[in-house]
This record gives structure tokens, C-alpha cells and sequence, in this order.
């Protein structure tokens, strides 16, 4: 026997809640195959089996909640022993995480995310059970079972909601897939084919507002309709995420004593560098924050100490350097990592850093998308935010919010100019950084970016 536990899907998650299960009690599952649909506080996952054998037990039902390491469920593995004895030592019945096996069926966004996964989702299996079949997180899919059509789970979730029939719906996603928008339309479209019918001489209101994006582009929307109360308030329930997002913010400014360092850097050259990549037709593009990325990258290889945490009785400095970028997601955000920042040209951390945004578009994240960030970078400049102070991201000991790149009258020699310029202001955790050394680290990042050729350099090369 082997227990399949609920597995930890990201640095923050502390319970999950199961959404559907993929098979039933008395059915037949192997190691790798698809086993049940959980949601976490960052997004909507599908969990592999680890084990081969006979579903015996389902012990959490859909809709129910279980912090991680909690059993789910029982797989009778063939070997004869009761369920976290151990067995006969046989794998299957042993918490080994295993690769996520890539999406059969070619992935495509949903409301606000999207792509095929890139990377094998590493997750941690509970480590006091010897017995645990540890499942692995695949993003959550979106393949047609039994000829439904293809959608991303928030449009099946709409859908049901809305009574919108998802066979009549055309999907406007990579290869048809329905997404919650084309929901949304499709319901629409309804509303006002009836409201029409109803009144043929009157023409539909036009009463519908523009969705609100995010910083990458990400639909915006709230996690349920409002609930209208007294005295004109309309109450909105939190959804997991941002229940997630208020308690982690929370504690972060509460325990961490915050201070902010704020530099202005001249643009100009990174301005130039940009356009001259394009005109060469350089693939893939580059842009301002991919830049930024990787002088934030360099600059931590010079700077160790900023790439820390806190812990308690002493402070841990990490030889992996994994940068987080915020990003903009349906009711919230989360914080994709590019993990060894350090060891990637800056061409290969834009084609890594869209590749998690199209996961972010479709919300197919794996764990190992959402894990291991050991600094921050969040980016307002799209919304013309000449600057802004970010809210670290526990347990990093710094975040780097930067604003947007605008011509401003600069002053050169003494004479008044018009310049490319971007604010960049440094969030640090006092506790681990003082601030002569986050200001020297903002100095390097700065500089880096003011002399962008810097960032054309091979990885490893002294700049």
C-alpha cells in the first residue's frame, strides 16, 4: 500500500483544496498517469501519481481542503503491506518525486496564462513517511475527456456557472481552446440575442467595461461576483490566492523591518541597444525588464550578501541565484522564477522569461515555475509608474521595483537635456542587509544597465 499525500506545489502553499478527481475508487492507476485536480494558493494544478497499483482509498472528497503532507488517498501497490508501514520496500511505495510527464495534447492559455511545460516539476514529498507515494504537479490541463471540447479549467468553472454550454462556444485559444473570456462573450452574446428577442425595436445597451490587464498583459478579474449587501457595499469573497497574497503581505511587513533605497538611471545607451537589436531583427526581442533581470542576475554574483534570507539565529546565503518576476494574473499575481539567472545570456533569459509569461496567460505552472526565487523583480512600468516601493517577498531578503522608461529633463554638464531615465528602488530586509550594502548593490545593478553592453557579455565573464 501507498499513501498519496497532498504534495507541496509551491514556497507559500500550506493546504490544497481538491477540485476533481481523475479517477475513482477500484481504478487502475500507473506511476506518472494524472490522478486528481488541486487547487493551491498560486493556481489550478494537475498531481501524477507516483505509485503503480489500484486506487483503494480516496480519503479527501472534491471541494474538501488538506494542509500538505495530509493523506489524500490509498493506492494498493500489490505489495501486501498496509498503507505507511513501509511495505517491502518496493518504489512505488516510496515518497520519490518524479518528473512531471509533459502535456500528451498541445497546452494552451486559459483567462490569464498559458504554455507547455518547460521544466519537470520538482516537488518536496513529506519527509516522515517512508511509505508515501509522493505525486508529482503537472499544470493543470486542459485535454478533452471524452470528447468534451477543450478549455482552460476557469472557463469550465464559468461555464457551469454562467449555463453556458461549452460545445457552442469557439475557443480563441492555441489550437480552439476555450478560454474564460470567449465564455464570458459567449454569455453575452446570449444575453443580448435574448434581451434583443425580447425588445426588436430597441438596440442592446452597450454596458459591458473593458477587462483591466495586468502587468503582463493577464486578465484581471475578481475571484466571484460581488455579493450586494446594505448601504450600497458589494462584498467580494477572497479567492485562495488572494487570501494568499493578504496574509503573506501581512506578515512580511509586519516581521520584516522594511527600508528603501531609490536611484534614477540613465537610459539612453539600454535605448539604444534595444533598438539596434530590433532593426538586426534579433530573436527572441528583448525588452527593458529582461534587461533589468539580468543586470539584477550579475549584480548578485557580486553581491552574495544581498541574495539571503533571514533564519532566525543567523542569516543563509544561497549559491543558487533564481530571480522571481512578478506577474499579473486573474485576482492577483504570482511570481514565476528563472532559476540560475546567473548562468543564462541575456537572449536566453527573454525566451525564458516569455515562456513562463504564456504559462502565466494560461496558468499551466509547474511547482518548479513557482519555487526557489531568491530575489524579486516587479515592474510597473507598462502602467507609466515613474516609481513605486515593493513589499518583500518573504523569505527574500530584497525586491527591485522599477518604473517606467520615459524621456525627462535631465541635467549633463551643466546644461539642461532631454534623457531616456527609469527609477529603480531597492526594498531590503533590515535584518539581513544594511544600507551601505544595498546601496552599493543598487549602484552595480545601475551601472550595469547604464552600459548595457555589459549585459551582451557570455555568463561568467567579470563586468
Amino acid at each position: 500500500m501507498a499513501d498519496v499525500t497532498m504534495p507541496r506545489l509551491s514556497d507559500t502553499m500550506e493546504e490544497g483544496k481538491i477540485l476533481r478527481w481523475l479517477k475513482r475508487e477500484g481504478d487502475r492507476v500507473e506511476a506518472g498517469e494524472l490522478l486528481v485536480e488541486v487547487e493551491t494558493d498560486k493556481a489550478d494544478m494537475e498531481v501524477e501519481s507516483s505509485a503503480s497499483g489500484v486506487l483503494k482509498q480516496v480519503k479527501l472528497a472534491e471541494g474538501q481542503t488538506a494542509p500538505v503532507g495530509a493523506v489524500i488517498a490509498v493506492i494498493d501497490a500489490g505489495d501486501g503491506a498496509p498503507a505507511g508501514s513501509g511495505g517491502n520496500g518496493k518504489s512505488e511505495a516510496t515518497a520519490v518525486p518524479r518528473p512531471s510527464a509533459a502535456p500528451k495534447t498541445a497546452p494552451a492559455p486559459a483567462p490569464a496564462k498559458a504554455a507547455p511545460a518547460e521544466r519537470p516539476a520538482a516537488v518536496r514529498p513529506p519527509a516522515a513517511k517512508a511509505a508515501t507515494a509522493a505525486p508529482t504537479a503537472a499544470p493543470r490541463g486542459d485535454s478533452p475527456r471524452n470528447g468534451a471540447p477543450k478549455a482552460s479549467p476557469l472557463a469550465r468553472s464559468l461555464a457551469e456557472e454562467l449555463e453556458v454550454d461549452l460545445a457552442t462556444v469557439r475557443g480563441t485559444g492555441p489550437a480552439g481552446r476555450i478560454t474564460r473570456r470567449d465564455v464570458e462573450e459567449a454569455h453575452r452574446g446570449a444575453s443580448v440575442g435574448a434581451r434583443a428577442a425580447a425588445s426588436p425595436g430597441t438596440p442592446p445597451r452597450e454596458d459591458a467595461q473593458p477587462e483591466a490587464r495586468g502587468a503582463d498583459g493577464a486578465e484581471s478579474a475578481p475571484a466571484a461576483a460581488p455579493e450586494r449587501m446594505a448601504g450600497g457595499v458589494r462584498r467580494v469573497p477572497l479567492s485562495k490566492m488572494r487570501a494568499s497574497i493578504a496574509k503573506r503581505m501581512t506578515e512580511s511587513k509586519r516581521d520584516a523591518p522594511h527600508f528603501y533605497l531609490t536611484t534614477g538611471v540613465a537610459m539612453d545607451e539600454a535605448v539604444r541597444l534595444r533598438a539596434q537589436l530590433k532593426a538586426l531583427e534579433v530573436e527572441p526581442s528583448v525588452t527593458y525588464n529582461h534587461m533589468v533581470v539580468k543586470a539584477v542576475a550579475d549584480a548578485l554574483v557580486r553581491f552574495p550578501e544581498v541574495n539571503a534570507r533571514f533564519a532566525g539565529d543567523a542569516i543563509e546565503l544561497l549559491d543558487e541565484i533564481n530571480v522571481g518576476i512578478a506577474t499579473a494574473v486573474d485576482d492577483g499575481l504570482v511570481v514565476p522564477v528563472l532559476s540560475g539567472a546567473d548562468r543564462l545570456d541575456l537572449l536566453a533569459i527573454s525566451r525564458q522569461a516569455r515562456a513562463l509569461a504564456e504559462k502565466a496567460e494560461g496558468g499551466r505552472f509547474t511547482s518548479a515555475d513557482l519555487s526557489g526565487a531568491t530575489f524579486s523583480v516587479s515592474n510597473l512600468g507598462m502602467f507609466d509608474v515613474d516609481s513605486f516601493s515593493a513589499v518583500l517577498n518573504p523569505p527574500q531578503a530584497a525586491i527591485l521595483a522599477v518604473g517606467s522608461v520615459k524621456q525627462r529633463p535631465v541635467v549633463r554638464d551643466g546644461v539642461l537635456a532631454i534623457g531616456w531615465t527609469m527609477s529603480l528602488t531597492l526594498s531590503c530586509d533590515h535584518r539581513v542587509i544594511d544600507g551601505a550594502r544595498g546601496g552599493r548593490f543598487l549602484a552595480d545593478v545601475k551601472r550595469r544597465l547604464e552600459n548595457p553592453a555589459a549585459l551582451l557579455l557570455p555568463p561568467g565573464a567579470r563586468a
